[in-house]
């Protein structure tokens, strides 16, 4: 099953890859996207060039961390999403603060302490990139684990995560979601919260987060995988392969419906 996912999700990537691999076609898209969905995401700038679309990578990275903003908020819908982005601003300042930011630690300490710096041997990155098939493969044992014993509460949890992933129902969103879950996530479980409270403890936080699976055997795979996530973090002494592993795990499950459907 991971490897035919695996096969599915490179071959739909790479027809999305020669839709939006142009610069105009994404520029295109863009302009789309900000006027008829009212997204609102930097509708003058032109990214058809390659000057233009480099010029434009800090204003797209404060939108991925930020966005949306509360005060660009014009719907019903966008102003719906503003308790969340405001839970997300509060993890990444807890994450900073509570490891002294300006208090115990300079801001070059504060990094060093959450571990957003390089791994110490560059190996950590192809270990990070080798770990999203580990845990696709988890995760498809845990979850065909529970289709046999427990078939009625993995079909609430599926219907719970149709829910909650039913605006997400393109790639470039999919990519979103799945890249700001694992830099706010990992910055506030695996950088700040792991050195002090260890892996075990820090992972059933990291399981009683996502709450919205209840307790069932979603909670145990998030569960493992945290422990998985908290050992890449130990072991490389550096958060960002794990932010890779993290990312990469959610970009592909949400891509896999779309290779099936």
């Amino acid at each position: 099953g991971v490897v035919l996912g695996y096969f599915g999700v490179s071959r739909y990537a790479s027809a999305q890859f020669e839709t939006f691999g142009s610069l105009r076609n994404l520029q295109v898209m863009r302009q789309d996207a900000a006027r008829s969905a009212q997204s609102g995401f930097g509708e003058d700038v032109d990214v058809s060039t390659p000057a233009g679309a480099l010029g434009a990578i800090p204003l797209g990275f404060s939108y991925l961390l930020f966005a949306p903003f509360p005060w660009a908020a014009r719907t019903l819908e966008q102003l719906a999403t503003i308790p969340e982005m405001i839970l997300w601003y509060a993890c990444l300042i807890l994450a900073f603060v509570g490891v002294g930011l300006f208090i115990r630690r300079s801001p070059r300490e504060t990094i060093e302490r959450l571990g957003l710096t390089r791994p110490a041997k560059r190996y950590w990155w192809l270990v990070g990139v080798v770990g999203i098939g580990v845990f696709l493969a988890i995760a498809f044992g845990i979850e065909s684990v529970a289709n046999v014993v427990a078939p009625e509460q993995q079909k609430k949890v599926t219907d719970v995560s149709n829910v909650l992933f039913s605006h997400f129902n393109n790639p470039g969103a999919i990519i979103f979601l799945g890249l700001l879950a694992a830099v706010v996530e990992e910055t506030l479980f695996r950088g700040a919260m792991q050195p002090r409270l260890g892996i075990l403890v820090t992972s059933i936080l990291f399981a009683a987060l996502h709450t919205q699976y209840a307790v069932s055997f979603a909670t145990l795979e998030v569960f493992v995988l945290g422990l998985g996530l908290g050992w890449l973090r130990a072991q490389s002494g550096s958060t960002l392969p794990g932010m890779v592993t993290h990312a990469g795990y959610d970009i592909a499950v949400g891509l896999i419906p779309f290779v099936f459907k």
